[in-house]
């Protein structure tokens, strides 16, 4: 299960990689010298903003995941935190009259 869990974080963080490069070279290139039509820079521009429009569900989906999981953890954690054992019988109080 922790071998599952660490492929799906690195997956993750590969796709928001390659989604924040994507976003750097729209930036960085977006004031270059254009050569007109077939331009190798301006066909990876559009490369670029293909793909980002085409897994731009998942970051989010992604986060979602996240929050969920994370507060199924703090649910589950402030349930087991509760210490069930420590009951008047389980101490051996003699409550007498």
């Amino acid at each position: 299960m922790k071998k599952n869990k660490i492929i799906a974080i690195f997956l993750s963080m590969i796709i928001l990689l390659t989604i924040f490069m994507s976003y750097q070279l729209i930036i960085y290139e977006a004031d270059h010298d254009c050569t007109g039509n077939n331009c190798p820079v301006c066909q990876e521009i559009e490369q670029a903003i293909n793909f980002i429009n085409e897994v731009k569900v998942i970051p989010f989906a992604t986060l979602a995941v996240i929050v969920f999981e994370i507060c199924r953890n703090l649910c589950k954690l402030s349930i087991d935190s509760r210490n069930f054992s420590n009951t008047l019988v389980s101490l051996k109080v003699e409550l007498l009259n």
